[in-house]
């Protein structure tokens, strides 16, 4: 997360918008905690768009 706060960080120092999500990557109720990368991914990126048009709308 510190990546994303930094670059969001960045960005807003230039008056740059940014638009970070917690998307669920296929796990129920899974809030806030970082996906463990060396555990299996089952998810797929065409399993997010439902979530990030949530989000814009």
């Amino acid at each position: 997360m510190e990546i994303i706060n930094g670059l969001q960080l960045a960005l807003e120092e230039r008056s740059y918008s940014s638009f970070a999500t917690n998307l669920s990557l296929g796990l129920n109720a899974r809030a806030g905690e970082m996906f463990d990368c060396g555990g299996p991914h089952l998810h797929k990126h065409e399993y997010s768009l439902d979530e990030l048009n949530a989000w814009l709308e």
